[in-house]
């Protein structure tokens, strides 16, 4: 009986110290800690790296060692000496652009690296992204790579569509239930806000022109303003039916838009004579091939997407499941049809004819180009996702952490 006692009591004192070494906070097993610094997250801007983390709740003598390593370097080398356990953060600056920095971060205890480190990696660059996450009712910016969240902008009630000024890289933010369109400046400052909208749901900028056109869907009519937010001749276009989207053409001086109630699109000429009304079931989405002047219009209810001509003569008809976003590389000569009831990303040639597609996409909705690498970004609600693709159809980053992301912008920078 005392042998079984002593075998119990010996049982019991091994549990209690497995129990003691889970609680340790730098055990990798700690279901809390997991051993690692929390909230680590390395974030791309220009020539800059933004690593941020949550501060030590530790006790004892506990600090942070950030490390090091860029591509084409087989070792990590510190970045900084101990740092304080109240840090948050820091700037790793001056970096090169379009090259990736892995960086891992350490607790140190009592003056010596402890446990594991926390990882993340980040490519510095100029590109500022944006996303419209409708239902969440915020704007974010991402980060150069897509990687990571950069800024959050709450305070709207439905946002669904973007836009930038090539010029003065000005982002538009169409806010459909609140009736209002603002002017986001690079600095983070709204320098322009137009209140006068009741349902605004796309937006086009064309620097070249000082043009800025808005599509209220409840109104009937698509809205001139200068850049600055002041009317502009002509004041409005309309009626049309529920215009869903607009497109520029300024080497011809057209505006493209998809009259969904009245299932035509419409072309216009910048001064809003009328130049062209061909039928189209419920047209989606348009985009502007610059090169040719042929505009590409798509019809989620139709199953299609039309590439029309400059004087507004259909010419290519290509079938989907159901497409909604797209965009047009004319450098490339590749369109970008966001299908998103078949979850898949498809690269045309301007022929129609398919060059590749990223299946795996539910809901993909919002696309845009990057014209310097030649990647397409789209949003993909399904998954709560922005998706960056690369020719010839390579997944080259995933952003999570999204309700529900519609409309995308890309800064491709200064």
């Amino acid at each position: 009986m005392r042998a079984v006692v002593a075998f119990l009591i010996a049982v019991l004192a091994l549990a209690g110290c497995g129990r003691r070494e889970r609680s340790n906070p730098f055990d990798p097993a700690n279901p809390t800690t997991r051993g690692i610094p929390a909230g680590f997250a390395a974030i791309a801007g220009r020539g800059a790296v933004e690593l941020r983390w949550a501060p030590s709740s530790l006790p004892g003598d506990v600090g942070f060692q950030l490390f090091r390593r860029r591509a084409g370097e087989s070792e990590y080398r510190a970045v900084t000496g101990v740092l304080a356990g109240d840090s948050e953060g820091l700037v790793d600056v001056p970096l090169a652009d379009g090259v990736l920095h892995e960086y891992r971060l350490y607790h140190v205890l009592s003056g010596a690296v402890t446990g594991l480190p926390a990882e993340d990696r980040a490519t510095p660059g100029p590109r500022r992204p944006w996303v419209a996450d409708f239902l969440a009712r915020t704007v974010s910016r991402l980060s150069n790579d897509g990687r990571r969240v950069a800024e959050v902008r709450a305070g709207f009630l439905g946002p669904t569509a973007l836009a930038v000024g090539r010029g003065n890289r000005r982002v538009w933010i169409a806010d459909t239930w609140q009736g209002r369109v603002t002017g986001l400046d690079p600095d983070g400052v709204v320098r322009v806000t137009l209140a006068s909208f009741t349902e605004p749901v796309a937006v086009a900028a064309d620097p070249s022109r000082d043009d800025l056109w808005v599509c209220d869907q409840a109104r009937d009519a698509v809205y001139h303003f200068t850049l600055q937010g002041a009317p502009k001749s002509p004041v409005a276009l309309g009626p049309i039916d529920a215009p869903l989207d607009v497109a520029v053409d300024p080497a011809r001086g057209t505006l493209w838009v998809c009259e969904r109630g009245g299932n035509r699109v419409r072309l216009f000429s910048v001064a809003g004579a009328p130049l062209a009304a061909p039928a189209l079931a419920a047209p989606s989405r348009v985009a502007v091939d610059s090169a040719t002047g042929d505009a590409w219009v798509t019809s989620f209810e139709g199953g299609r997407a039309v590439r029309y001509d400059a004087s507004g003569t259909a010419r290519d008809t290509v079938a989907f499941a159901g497409p909604i976003g797209v965009a047009v590389d004319a450098r490339e000569g590749r369109i970008w049809i966001a299908d998103a009831r078949a979850g898949a990303l498809v690269a045309l040639r301007r022929g129609g004819a398919e060059e590749f597609r990223v299946t795996g996409l539910p809901r993909v909705e919002g696309l845009a180009l990057d014209p310097l690498s030649a990647e397409c970004w789209a949003t993909v609600p399904g998954l709560g996702q922005v998706v960056r693709v690369a020719p010839p159809g390579a997944v080259v980053e995933r952003g999570g952490g999204f309700t529900d992301p519609a409309g995308i912008a890309i800064d491709p920078g200064p």
